[in-house]
């Protein structure tokens, strides 16, 4: 007895994206004049249709690629809806992949989905390190240039066209065998060229090997920005200055140097250095992120000493002269920053307001009164006792906040009283009446 099964089948449609090269444009601008659009889609419905030989040779050719299409649902005339394609790119070539970040990744076969961002890969040129796609292009032919970028724009270059200036299978195919050579190659430069071996999650903004330096930016920029590298045999200089350099971040917090360092990266590949050795960008952009990162921790050591030294002489007087209030609040381990101003402006500025409420209007007064100027001239004297700079008391124009019941008018306003607080004493002393009888 003998048995048949009908095969489940699907029906395929061979979407292969191309760019059309300037001399094929140009042929059918010169011949039609009409100039076409440089990406084209080429779509064979029916494998059919082809002859046997470019049957085998379309099919060998999807299996090697990874072409993405966008379709979006329409409708016909009577209502019945279906799907048209309105783009469609390549997004891989055997084992060079686009990724989720629109990074084109080199996959390790026989792993468990390891890879090698090519933009992580360098090569040393004398004086400078240059990524892997620089160090290709200047190993390519001038008419193979555009084959490497029309590739990477994920729709390889077509330079020739059929009779009627048509899109014939075979030069398809002839674009995407070229392609796909090329990404052999690049795949062979990826795997042969410089870069760092550790596990990307456990990379720091920065990490030094003895031949190489690797900056790393933020990742989470998308699309994320350009790494860096300093190889030591393009410069042995300018390897040996970054690492005295980066030896110095060590008392730098980690998310400091990570934003320093992403920075650098930016600028790296900016148009200004791109094409500059690799001492100058050291000298330049790595001298400068450090010290700047080294001026950031200066910086908050001196706030950080600053507080202390506040809070300690807050501390001392509120032992001597604080109110029950004031004692019971610091004990408790309550914030009472507020109540310490308040107590301490009624002993020494008595006049002086810590608050104008919420969001006050303040601006620089124009033609002050002569009694601003006067109870200016004795805050001054008072500021200057107290050890704050003249510069510190100026009179301004101020629009309280609303939960403020002091009225618009002239202040005497003086910045840093106790080294932080901003206060004020009312020219006119007056309070605003804002109540609405109800």
């Amino acid at each position: 007895m003998s048995f048949s099964h009908e095969l489940e089948c699907r029906h395929v449609s061979f979407v292969l994206p191309v760019t059309l090269s300037l001399s094929a444009r140009r042929g059918v601008l010169l011949s039609t004049g009409v100039e076409p659009t440089a990406k084209q889609i080429f779509v064979v419905s029916n494998l059919t249709d082809l002859p046997q030989e470019l049957r085998a040779r379309m099919v060998d050719t999807w299996e090697k690629v990874n072409v993405h299409v966008d379709e979006e649902e329409r409708f016909l005339p009577d209502g019945e809806p279906y799907l048209h394609m309105t783009k469609a790119r390549n997004d891989g070539y055997l084992w060079l992949q686009r990724n989720a970040t629109e990074r084109w990744t080199r996959y390790l076969p026989d792993t468990d989905g390891e890879a090698i961002d090519v933009e992580d890969v360098f090569y040393a040129t004398p004086g400078r390190t240059v990524g892997v796609l620089e160090y290709f292009r200047a190993t390519l032919d001038p008419d193979q240039d555009g084959v490497l970028d029309a590739l990477l724009a994920g729709a390889p270059l077509v330079t020739e066209l059929g009779g009627g200036n048509t899109l014939r299978a075979e030069d398809v195919l002839d674009g995407y065998e070229r392609a796909l050579d090329v990404a052999q190659r690049l795949i062979d430069l990826v795997d042969a060229g410089a870069h760092d071996t550790s596990a990307a999650w456990l990379r720091n903004a920065f990490e030094i090997t003895d031949e190489a330096i690797f900056l790393y930016p933020d990742t989470r920029q998308n699309p994320p920005n350009r790494p860096a590298a300093i190889l030591k045999q393009a410069s042995p200089q300018a390897y040996a200055e970054a690492c005295g350099l980066l030896g110095q971040l060590d008392p730098v917090p980690t998310v400091t140097v990570a934003e320093k360092i992403h920075r650098v990266c930016f600028r790296w590949w900016s148009t200004n250095y791109v094409d500059t050795p690799d001492e100058r960008k050291v000298r330049d952009l790595l001298r400068m992120a450090v010290t700047n990162a080294l001026n950031d921790v200066r910086v908050e050591e001196v706030k950080l000493e600053a507080t202390e030294r506040y809070e300690q002489c807050r501390a001392n007087w509120i032992a001597k002269h604080g109110s029950q209030r004031l004692k019971r609040a610091a004990a408790r381990g309550y914030r009472h920053d507020g109540i310490y101003r308040d107590e301490r402006l009624a002993v020494e500025l008595p006049d002086f307001v810590g608050s104008l409420g919420r969001k006050p209007t303040i601006r620089e007064l124009v033609n002050p009164s002569e009694h601003a100027l006067e109870l200016e001239s004795r805050a001054l004297a008072r500021a200057e006792a107290l050890g704050i700079p003249e510069d510190k008391v100026r009179l301004v124009f101020a629009q309280p906040g609303q939960d403020s019941d002091w009225a618009d008018g002239e202040f005497v306003q003086i910045d840093g009283y106790l080294s932080r607080h901003t206060v004020w004493q009312s020219v006119s002393s007056e309070r605003s009446d804002d109540d609405i009888p109800f």
